[in-house]
């Protein structure tokens, strides 16, 4: 396989999903930036062209106007009483991933007789689409980049992005729902593991730099993956190798975090300037319940299990501690599985643990890079098996991949429930285009 195989797999990653914009023409019916989508992007319009950060006074006429969601104009907004000001719940992390997007959009509606420029019209819609699709597909190129670093064979790389890219609920949010987070928090996580093999292996202050501004940015996008901070931790493992490491660069380290804040600032005087205070929780009455974690249904679960709807993720989860038996990825097995330990549990402690709509379990796409090491290793392994076993694997591989394809044609035509999916309804429409009055009796709550 040559050595940039890899890449037109990318390009072609990037294609489907381009094309299924047009095809599905959601921009034309404005269905693209709503409900928390319209919160992560809120900040954009607000700051650069209603200068309004505070009061929001745009927003009811926005909101009835183009239904962002369904005219609760209050969704994602949480009124402060000390100050009077309205605050997004929302952090501005995935808004500054938008911003170049939203920029082009702009400039192209401010000149336009056809569309008014008021950051929510169909340039802006079209701009979030192919802002997501964009840092998606660079995400898969920082990964196979860092794979290559990692001494990984072209051949294993390949087949890693495949099952990555078309085999795991990455691709429904890369392809069929564009402005949440979970595909820019993808592109960080590639990020960061690209970094820090970097910043191991050359020492460059270069990498000690955008390492902390991306570890940053990522705890902004999404709090929880302040957990990806583990990773660069112990990415030489759980020795006193790792610890001379970091004795050795304690100043780099110390940059390091103070370019972990660089990406908060803009975001603690947003909350001074709302709230009062510099930090603040926004999402007020939800949280987590770490006395009832819901880890087992985060899993395994009919509703929402990750290994149940993306089961490439199961096969590259439970290949971690396969690495861990090797000895050139034995400290990577480990750092990784460090990581997934209290991610894991945290996330299914959050009082929601399934998260509202969503194909499977979105709260895990962030982490799929992680696994790409560990589906290579796979993939390694099922060839050097005997033919016959070789082949069964493999079919039963492509069944999963085109599996995952059909159900996130499914979900968006509304045949996979968006939010009450039991065992039975899934086995009963397992494969179906349709699903009849008849089936949708079988959904939770019915």
């Amino acid at each position: 396989m040559g050595r940039s195989a890899s890449l037109y797999i990318c390009f072609f990653f990037l294609f489907c999903c381009i094309y299924t914009v047009f095809n599905l023409g959601k921009f034309k019916k404005h269905d693209v930036i709503a409900w928390d989508r319209a919160g992560y992007y809120l900040y954009l319009p607000a700051l650069l062209i209603y200068d309004d950060l505070d009061e929001l006074h745009f927003i009811s006429h926005i909101d009835s106007t183009y239904e962002l969601t369904q005219n609760n104009s209050k969704y994602g907004l949480v009124q402060i009483e000390q100050t009077g000001h309205l605050v997004n719940r929302y952090s501005y992390g995935v808004a500054l991933f938008e911003l170049s997007g939203f920029l082009i959009a702009h400039t192209y509606a401010s000149y336009s007789q056809k569309y008014p420029p008021d950051g929510y019209s169909i340039p802006y819609q079209l701009a979030i689409q192919f802002t997501s699709i964009l840092f998606s597909f660079l995400g898969l190129v920082v990964l196979r980049r860092f794979l290559r670093d990692f001494g990984i064979k072209e051949t294993l790389i390949s087949c890693a992005i495949i099952l990555l890219a078309f085999g795991t609920n990455f691709y429904y949010y890369s392809a069929f729902e564009h402005g949440m987070s979970h595909n820019f928090s993808f592109f960080l996580c590639s990020t960061i593991l690209f970094l820090t093999n970097r910043a191991y292996k050359f020492e460059d202050w270069k990498y000690f730099i955008f390492l902390g501004i991306s570890l940053g940015w990522a705890a902004l996008v999404r709090p929880v993956d302040i957990f990806f901070c583990i990773i660069p931790c112990l990415w030489l493992g759980f020795n006193m190798a790792q610890l001379r490491f970091l004795k050795r660069h304690v100043v780099k380290i110390l940059v390091l975090m103070l370019c972990f804040l660089l990406p908060w600032i803009p975001q603690i005087v947003y909350w001074k300037l709302t709230t009062g205070q510099f930090l603040y929780y926004s999402y007020s009455e939800y949280g987590f319940d770490f006395t009832n974690p819901q880890v087992w249904k985060g899993l395994f679960s009919y509703r929402k299990g990750w290994f149940v709807y993306t089961p490439i993720a199961f096969i590259g989860f439970l290949y971690i501690f396969v690495a861990w038996r090797k000895k050139e990825y034995r400290n990577y097995a480990i750092a990784i599985l460090l990581f997934y330990i209290p991610y894991i549990y945290v996330v299914f402690s959050w009082f929601q643990w399934y998260y509202g709509g969503s194909f499977g379990s979105r709260v895990m796409i962030n982490t799929l890079p992680l696994l790409a090491i560990p589906l290579a290793i796979f993939v390694k392994d099922v060839i050097n098996l005997s033919k016959i076993k070789k082949y069964l694997i493999i079919a039963v591989v492509c069944f999963l991949v085109v599996l995952n394809l059909f159900q996130s044609w499914q979900y968006n035509r509304g045949v996979l429930h968006w939010d009450a999916m039991s065992k039975e309804y899934y086995w009963r429409i397992f494969l179906k285009e349709h699903a009849s009055e008849e089936d949708r009796s079988l959904l939770l709550g019915r």
